[in-house]
């Protein structure tokens, strides 16, 4: 951007549309947006000496003995000689100073026609000068050696890298690529705008990184959270689950003692005293159509005689009754033989009875 800066006013050279007047142009100095000025006319004065020493080409800036000016000087391209820019330090105040007023952030600052030497490589179809604003530098094999007035202020288009650029902007372009390439003039006016700028600009990145730090961690963490959480409801849901479990047990734990209990005392783990639970097995599976008339739990081998020992049929059961129907016989006999502790069913008699119409059977079932 091209400013003009009269007494009383500063008037835009290079107008566009949205860049109409100073208000307008101020938008676009936002406070982490770094500015690069370059500066002529007035007050700034440039000279062409004889070499007192080695100097830098892109040149060297330093105080000179009277603090009252800033001295840049550029060597020539053949040895001969250098080329000289000053400029007063109270201007150059006067000018931080407006920009601090008005909110521009000035990083670096260049002055007089000569940054110009930086970028002389990069242009395309320069064969003898260069004209960068109200001045026209002299070329002796492609490299800076005088100067003259621009006095018409013609202005010409160069190209570089194929961007077209203004001559009167090229100089300011120069020194914002001095800038970005980290050759920045060393003026002591400019140290604390530079330090507020750096630090600034790193607290805001820094800021921005450690917020985005946090958030990637917060983020992760909620996730994390989340699955964990969904873990720990699904482990007490399985935990409830397994308590239900083992109350559910242990009230089947509680019943099976207490039948324990029981067949225990009433019915007993021995064979010999378990009769009265076969007893009640061979009930419960008798069919209605038949009616028991003796049951005999290990019977007598024969009758007892006196002095003589009594002999049992170990583990046996002796039942008689009377029926009807013969199946109903069969079927109470297949039942009986399903019975986990019955080993073996025999029809040992089975006869008719014509006068009632019956069949009367007796069976023996071993265990």
């Amino acid at each position: 951007m091209e400013l003009k800066r009269t007494k009383k006013e500063i008037e835009i050279v290079s107008q566009t549309e949205s860049q109409r007047d100073w208000d307008a142009v101020k938008s676009y100095f936002k406070p982490d947006v770094p500015v690069v000025l370059h500066l002529d006319g007035v007050g700034i004065l440039i000279r062409d000496t004889e070499s007192e020493g080695q100097v830098s080409e892109n040149g060297s800036s330093f105080q000179s003995d009277d603090s009252d000016f800033i001295v840049r000087r550029y060597a020539k391209g053949d040895g001969t000689g250098e080329l000289v820019s000053i400029m007063r330090t109270e201007l150059l105040q006067t000018v931080l100073d407006f920009c601090v007023k008005n909110g521009v952030n000035v990083v670096d600052l260049k002055f007089a026609p000569f940054p110009v030497a930086a970028i002389i490589p990069l242009l395309a179809s320069v064969s003898s000068e260069v004209i960068t604003g109200r001045w026209k530098l002299l070329l002796k094999d492609g490299k800076l050696h005088s100067f003259l007035a621009n006095s018409d202020e013609s202005r010409v288009t160069y190209s570089i890298e194929g961007e077209l650029v203004s001559s009167s902007v090229i100089a300011l372009l120069a020194a914002c690529l001095q800038f970005l390439s980290g050759d920045m003039d060393d003026i002591p006016l400019l140290g604390r705008p530079r330090e507020e700028y750096t630090y600034g600009y790193l607290l805001k990145k820094g800021g921005i990184v450690v917020l985005g730090v946090l958030l990637l961690f917060l983020t992760v963490n909620y996730f994390v959270w989340d699955n964990l959480r969904g873990r720990y409801a699904g482990l007490r849901m399985q935990v409830a689950n397994n308590e239900n479990y083992l109350t559910e047990l242990s009230g089947l734990e509680s019943k099976l003692k207490k039948k324990q209990f029981f067949v225990d005392k009433y019915i007993g783990n021995d064979v010999s005293t378990r009769f009265s639970f076969y007893a009640d097995r061979l009930a419960s599976t008798l069919p209605g159509s038949i009616r028991l008339t003796k049951m005999e739990l290990q019977p007598l081998m024969q009758k007892p005689k006196e002095g003589k020992a009594i002999l049992y049929q170990e583990k046996t059961i002796s039942v008689e009754g009377t029926s009807r129907h013969m199946t109903a016989i069969s079927q109470w006999i297949k039942k009986i033989r399903s019975e986990n502790w019955v080993k073996e069913v025999e029809l040992v008699s089975y006869s008719v009875d014509e006068k009632h119409h019956t069949g009367n059977f007796e069976l023996e079932i071993k265990f």
